[in-house]
């Protein structure tokens, strides 16, 4: 009896590590759920280790969809995301993720475009049409948590061409955001007269959901590429979650028209990675997706 009675009565008294073998066996739908029933379940909920373990001994165990990622919606009414069984691609599966419907957006911010998702993890900008206008607003949504991070303004403010990746450091455990930021410079030819546009490449930021900030880093956005396609239908969204970040750009260059910029998330790194001659020379414009685990270029 006296044995008994020494058993735990309630979940708190329960070792983190039985606990944590508990919960992690349970959907991750069902894990948000219990987020509000003790403060044990939403500290496990929320430790990286947690939900990095949760995600690697879930993958074998679900069923395969591919998420297909539309440029641009509204969300009165908009879908940006639809999912389809990898087995029947051409089903839609209308349920498998809904929109949230507790975001406070400021009644100015008239578009919203998905940058990308990884492991869970759907990251997406809302901003507004009108011309000037206030700084886009970036959001990070877990689905199965129903939670949703804001995160903070950027450092370098005030400009409209801009461009951002989202990705996932394995080497941290740390979800990133990268951000672009392009400036037009018009120009008159000194022996045409005829006004050209001319391009810089502001100092890169990078947000850190670990961190819970922004920061400039020191390596520049190669200075030769002219423009990159950000328009794109994603598949699967994977760009980024072993990584390593792409664009598949336009440069000024005597070797090719086309090439593909990667930039590293561990070391916060530029490189370039040279595409075959068939493509990259190319007339039509390529465009690139991610399939899984394969990066596919095609025009």
């Amino acid at each position: 009896m006296e044995s008994l009675q020494k058993q735990p009565k309630s979940m708190e008294e329960l070792p983190e590590e039985v606990l944590a073998e508990i919960i992690i066996r349970l959907p991750a739908k069902r894990i948000g759920q219990l987020r509000c029933v003790c403060k044990p379940l939403n500290a496990l909920s929320s430790n990286p280790s947690f939900i990095k373990s949760h995600l690697h001994r879930s993958i074998p165990n679900n069923d395969e969809m591919l998420l297909v990622f539309h440029n641009r919606f509204c969300f009165e009414g908009g879908k940006p995301i639809t999912a389809h069984p990898s087995r029947s691609p051409h089903i839609v599966n209308p349920n498998f993720i809904k929109l949230p419907v507790n975001f406070n957006i400021p009644s100015a911010y008239n578009c919203s475009s998905v940058i990308g998702s990884v492991n869970g993890l759907i990251c997406f900008v809302v901003w507004s049409s009108i011309v000037p206008g206030p700084d886009p607003i970036i959001y990070i949504w877990n689905p199965s948590l129903s939670a949703v991070r804001t995160l903070p303004p950027f450092t370098i403010r005030g400009f409209d061409d801009l461009y951002f990746r989202f990705g996932f450091d394995p080497k941290t455990d740390d979800f990133k955001v990268v951000k672009l930021t392009r400036l037009l410079h018009k120009y008159v030819h000194y022996q045409s007269g005829v006004k050209k546009n001319c391009f810089d490449w502001l100092q890169v930021e990078v947000y850190s959901m670990r961190k819970g900030s922004w920061k400039r880093i020191n390596d520049r956005f190669p200075s030769h590429v002219v423009r990159f396609s950000d328009e794109d239908v994603s598949i699967t969204g994977n760009d980024g979650h072993d990584g390593r970040l792409h664009w598949l750009c336009n440069v000024v260059s005597r070797r090719a028209k086309q090439t593909i910029i990667a930039f590293d998330l561990a070391t916060e790194t530029f490189s370039e990675i040279y595409l075959p001659d068939s493509i990259a020379n190319n007339k039509k414009e390529p465009r690139k997706q991610v399939l899984g685990d394969w990066m596919v270029n095609y025009v």
